[in-house]
Formats: C-alpha cells, sequence, structure tokens
C-alpha cells in the first residue's frame, strides 16, 4: 500500500461505495486492521487545506510560523508578561514599528472560556507590539456583537477585528468600513476577502470522528449534535463527518438532535434524556458527538442520571470548557476525547494580523490554529496549562475594564 498523501478532491462526491472503501483502505494498517495515526494525520491535513481552499491562497502553516524578527519586527520583551506565559508558538512576521501608535478595535464577547482566553492574549500582544486596543465588551450573540462592531467603527480606529461573526452579518458593515478606510480582518468566522486566524473546524472534525474510529473499531452506534446553519464552522465539521461515515459504513449514526440556543446545556440535557428513553440497550448507544462543549456537558448529566455513563463515551470536536477540561484531567470517564482548541495562540495570531494591516504590511490571507487530540493521557497536561492561562487573563481582563 502507498504511503503517499492521497489527493482529497474524489472524497467530497462519493459515486459508488468503492470511494469510501478506497478512503478506509488507505487509513487502515494492513497488519493490525487499526486506524494507522500516522497516515490519518496524512489525510486529515491535506483533506483540510482542500476543503478549504487553503492551498488557493498561498500561505501554509509553515510559511506563516517563521518568527517576527526576520521580518523587521521585535521579538517580544523577556519581561513580557505574555513571553512567559503558556502556550505560546512562533510569532507570525510583523512589520517593524513606522512611529505612529495605531488604533486596533476588537469587540469581545465574554461569556465563554476560551473566547476570554483569546482576548487576553490578544490584549498582551497588542501591548508587545506597542499599539492601541480598543475594546468594547459585548454580550454573547450575534446581535450584541454587531452592535458592538458598530460602535468600534465610531471610535477613530484603523482596523477592525470581527470576531465569531458569519458572512451575513459581516457584509452589511462593509460599507461603512470602505467608506470610512478601516481595514477589516476576522477570526473564528466566515469572513469574506479579508483575512482570517481560525482553528480550522475541518481538522477538529476530523481529529475527533477519527478517535470515534479508533474506540469503536470501526463499527458500533454513534448520536450526532448539529447545528446546520447556524455556523459555518460547525456546518463544516458536518462535513468531514459526512466523509468518513461513507468511508466507515459500520459506524451508524442511529440519532442526530439539534444544537440549541442560547442554553445549549439544558437543551444536551434534554435531548439526551429523551434519547436514552428511545435507546435503552446497552450497545443501543456507544458514543455521542457534538461540534462544542455544551451539548456534551448536558448529555454528560443525562447519561449519569440514568445510570449510563459506563455505556457511552462523549466526544467533542472542539473543546474548550474548564469542566471539561478539568473533568477529563481528573479522569472522569465519559468524556472520551476530541481536539483542543487553543485560543490563547489565535488571540496573538489575530493581534500580528491587524498590526500588520495597521502598519501597511500584507498578512496572509488565511491563518490555522491547530489543536490537539484530547485524551485522558494527556488531559492533565493540557488542563495544567489552561489553567496558567487562566490566572494570566483574570488580571488582564480586570485591567481592560472587564468585571
Amino acid at each position: 500500500m502507498s504511503d503517499k498523501t492521497p489527493d482529497p478532491r474524489y472524497l467530497l462526491e462519493f459515486e459508488s461505495p468503492k470511494d469510501g472503501e478506497k478512503v478506509r483502505n488507505f487509513l487502515t494498517d494492513p497488519l493490525t486492521k487499526k486506524l494507522n495515526r500516522r497516515r490519518f494525520m496524512q489525510f486529515t491535513g491535506v483533506l483540510a487545506a482542500t476543503m478549504t481552499g487553503a492551498g488557493l491562497l498561498g500561505c501554509s502553516q509553515q510559511e506563516q510560523a517563521k518568527p517576527a524578527a526576520s521580518a523587521g519586527g521585535s521579538a517580544a520583551p523577556s519581561a513580557s508578561p505574555a513571553a512567559s506565559a503558556p502556550g505560546l508558538a512562533p510569532s507570525l512576521p510583523v512589520p517593524a514599528s513606522d512611529g505612529k501608535k495605531h488604533r486596533i478595535g476588537n469587540g469581545f464577547q465574554p461569556a465563554l472560556d476560551f473566547w476570554q482566553r483569546g482576548q487576553a492574549s490578544w490584549l498582551l500582544r497588542m501591548e508587545e507590539l506597542g499599539e492601541e486596543p480598543v475594546t468594547l465588551w459585548t454580550e454573547a450573540g450575534f446581535g450584541a456583537q454587531i452592535a458592538g462592531s458598530e460602535a468600534l467603527l465610531q471610535q477613530n480606529i484603523e482596523v477592525l477585528v470581527l470576531g465569531g461573526m458569519t458572512k451575513e452579518t459581516i457584509l452589511p458593515l462593509m460599507p461603512e468600513m470602505q467608506k470610512k478606510g478601516i481595514k477589516a480582518m476576522g477570526y473564528m468566522n466566515e469572513t469574506p476577502g479579508i483575512p482570517l486566524v481560525t482553528d480550522p473546524a475541518i481538522w477538529q472534525g476530523a481529529i475527533s470522528f477519527g478517535y470515534i474510529v479508533e474506540r469503536l473499531g470501526g463499527k458500533g452506534n454513534m448520536v450526532a449534535c448539529y447545528t446546520q446553519g447556524l455556523s459555518y464552522t460547525h456546518d463544516q465539521m458536518k462535513d468531514v463527518l459526512d466523509v468518513f461515515l461513507k468511508a466507515y459504513p459500520d459506524i451508524k449514526v442511529v440519532a442526530t438532535f439539534p444544537g440549541k440556543f442560547p442554553d445549549s446545556v439544558k437543551g444536551g440535557l434534554e435531548d439526551s434524556e429523551n434519547l436514552i428513553r428511545r435507546f435503552p440497550g446497552k450497545n443501543d448507544i456507544q458514543a455521542m458527538w457534538a461540534p462544542w462543549d455544551d451539548p456534551m456537558i448536558g448529555a454528560a448529566q443525562a447519561l449519569k442520571n440514568a445510570g449510563r455513563d459506563k455505556d457511552v463515551f462523549l466526544v467533542i470536536a472542539s473543546i474548550g470548557a474548564d469542566l471539561v477540561m478539568k473533568a477529563m484531567a481528573e479522569g472522569d470517564p465519559i468524556y472520551g476525547g476530541g481536539c483542543s482548541n487553543n485560543y490563547w495562540e489565535v488571540g496573538r495570531r489575530v493581534a500580528e494580523v491587524a498590526v500588520t494591516l495597521a502598519r501597511g504590511g500584507k498578512p496572509p490571507m488565511l491563518t490555522y490554529v491547530y489543536g490537539e487530540l484530547m485524551t485522558k493521557e494527556n488531559a492533565p497536561r493540557i488542563w495544567k496549562t489552561v489553567q496558567e492561562q487562566n490566572k494570566t487573563t483574570e488580571q488582564v481582563l480586570k485591567k481592560y475594564g472587564k468585571k
């Protein structure tokens, strides 16, 4: 069997079961008959690049990871809080200071643990680079964030960071930004035609489903939570799930339920209670999957209440909630695994791209920040790092007016 990374274009058009068999054969170790992790990682990387069009944008993870000093920028000073903070990766190239103090706006959603970590690291990196962050605290939700972004446009800023929004909510802002000469970039969203920093949803979807394949041995029953149409990242995760289900037809999605807003934990609890009544047998459901933490937090409670927490393991595509990370680190078996997100690094990359724009540079159009597969084996290490980040986050956000 060839070790060459496959051309994944055909993966999006399964015209016959033979295509799914082709993928499965590539991913299966010929000796052990189990998932080959090295080939899986090869496959996932190419799949992510192809499905997002990253290759067309001419920017690679390797090219983006050059130290700032190589492009005339300044490295973080050794005494900086961010320089000693955990979770750092090589900086993006940033043009040298032009002697001006640039105002860069960013509307924040403070409701989620991982968003707050990203906000703190963004503020610290802005300090390191000597620019002026213009902050506006908003509550969670597109409506509040749209209003916050509109308010920032009135703050005499040069660059606006659009975070966690969709194309439909961003496009109405563009005419006024263009009129005022305000440059834009995005993070963690669907951002048309402007530089974007994100943790790739396709990577997270593939990593999390690969864990399910490995844990079930390629055969079993699972439940999936979808939020189709509400989040482009969640839609991408579903696309990846569909790809792998065609490659592993013996893994059956026996039921789905929608992510419910604003209380996704309560929604996950109630829907899981209904599923437990609907599928009472021990092997009726073996795994449950969701794009993010909240529905699975509710599912965990429902399964424990029903005494089914030894029968089912939960998998989260993008793990970011402190509650889940702490539970995994302490050995709670109900949380199987998933892809840890690294918003601390996302925040730093966002600052570097925004400052590059403000100084007249040309940043990459797409910057990926990759998480890692999180399981009980490495959960204590990841949770320890996150706890250290949380301490720094609390100090930074308090300094900038977040009570």
